[in-house]
């Protein structure tokens, strides 16, 4: 069974200094789209600093994705259903209260099959497949 970590990931003081003095700050990330040739264009769009990729989403389900654990909202994608196989227009969400880290810490993208896997604050270092996590259709 899960247990909380007593501390969760601290903000280092340069992260503070590039971050901002607010008492909370949130970052939202670009728009993240497979690696996959259907897909250059996103990448090419989000490399010139639009927030949003190019490729369609009309066939595809809105999602947001939170931690089964912390109950925290980690993200927002779109996918063909709740297994985040076939994705597109991931974006992640984390924040710090000038002390902490919460929300998403990493996403890593498999080279080859392109599945996500999701790293959330309250327990760093652990990689997890979506079905660890709670994800709710948006719309």
């Amino acid at each position: 069974m899960f247990t909380l970590p007593k501390s969760r990931l601290p903000i280092s003081e340069p992260a503070k200094i590039a971050l901002g003095k607010e008492p909370i700050r949130t970052i939202i990330s670009k728009q993240i789209c497979p690696k996959t040739p259907e897909h250059n264009a996103c990448k090419m769009q989000t490399s010139m600093g639009n927030m949003f990729a190019a490729c369609a989403i009309e066939s595809y389900i809105k999602f947001t994705v939170f931690c089964k654990y912390c109950k925290e909202d980690i993200a927002t994608v779109y996918a063909k259903d709740k297994t985040l196989n076939d994705w597109r227009r991931f974006s992640y969400k984390s924040w710090h209260n000038n002390k902490f880290w919460y929300g998403l810490r990493g996403a890593n993208i498999h080279p080859k099959t392109n599945n996500l896997t999701l790293e959330c604050c309250c327990e760093p270092n652990v990689n997890k497949t979506p079905d660890e996590f709670n994800i709710r259709r948006i719309n």
